[in-house]
């Protein structure tokens, strides 16, 4: 599906490259300047490919600051290169593992965007995402932040029909093994039926979801019935081996204004499980499932 970015959501979004772009730069310099025993500027220009360096000089020759010279194009690079240093300011390996890509990616979409070209909506978000996430641990820009906040949530009424797959940094997501794998449906709803039988979980009342592959959280298709009416969902954390169950209470969620209605009426909702923003819904990020916790169950694959 394309989409046709109005005129404000433009303008937001050009506002939110250069905070961060800005942002960035003042990272570099500073993280540079502690970590170099020459210029900052030099080492920065020593990481570029021979070309870079070429503009480098060329910019340098015309008067500008080396700070303003810092551009997208440089970052993916700089995330290659000084891995280390953004694993020590981040204390996030796996996604200083992503940034190379989600810094390819954006750098792509910037020029998509600088030559107005069209966008679709999903890699749009989806860059957002990213962004949002690499400020949360990097930048901790609170302005750059409710920007993207604020554009995410527009574009995702404007487009409600939109399948979004957010990509999420994963925090040391296990290996599978044959003791700790996702269960399926049938397994965990015989864990909880037979050991809290007063919950009478089925398909008819309740949603079931494994941690995802793509990242720490829970992807849910939820009908409006479920929250019309009332019931449950069982999410499945098989690193830890534990069973979370959430209780829908009738009419009790703004689910219409608080999640992405997708073509099939049915919603859209990722559900954290990350330490930092555990059961916060991450898409809108204006709802958490915290106090719907009604029994965490430790289970052993062992016994089932």
């Amino acid at each position: 599906m394309i989409f046709d970015v109005t005129i404000d959501q433009r303008s937001d979004f050009t506002s939110i490259l250069y905070l961060f772009i800005n942002s960035f730069r003042i990272l570099v310099k500073s993280k540079l300047t502690d970590n170099s025993d020459g210029s900052w500027d030099t080492e920065f220009r020593s990481i570029l490919f021979d070309s870079q360096q070429r503009s480098w000089d060329l910019e340098v020759e015309r008067g500008v600051s080396p700070e303003l010279i810092i551009d997208f194009g440089h970052l993916r690079t700089f995330s290659i290169k000084k891995k280390e240093l953004l694993e020590k300011i981040s204390g996030d390996r796996v996604l200083t593992n992503k940034l190379p890509t989600y810094f390819q990616d954006i750098n792509k979409l910037r020029n998509d965007w600088a030559h107005f070209r069209k966008i679709e909506a999903a890699d749009l978000i989806k860059n957002l995402t990213n962004l949002r996430n690499i400020n949360d641990v990097i930048l901790s820009d609170n302005e750059l932040k409710n920007k993207i906040q604020k554009l995410l949530e527009k574009l995702i009424q404007t487009n409600p029909t939109t399948p979004v797959k957010p990509v999420l940094p994963r925090q040391g997501d296990p290996t599978i093994t044959l003791t700790n794998k996702p269960l399926t449906y049938t397994q965990a709803y015989r864990i909880i039926n037979s050991e809290y039988p007063n919950y009478g979980l089925s398909r008819s009342n309740s949603n079931f979801a494994n941690i995802s592959n793509s990242g720490p959280f829970w992807w849910l298709d939820i009908p409006a019935i479920r929250f019309f009416n009332g019931g449950y969902l069982l999410l499945n954390s098989h690193s830890n081996k534990t069973l979370f169950l959430l209780e829908l209470q009738p009419n009790s969620i703004d689910y219409n204004r608080l999640f992405n209605k997708r073509k099939n009426g049915r919603y859209q909702v990722y559900i954290s499980a990350r330490k930092a923003d555990f059961l916060l819904e991450t898409l809108k990020r204006n709802f958490s499932f915290k106090n719907c916790v009604v029994l965490e169950h430790d289970y052993d694959m062992n016994n089932i």
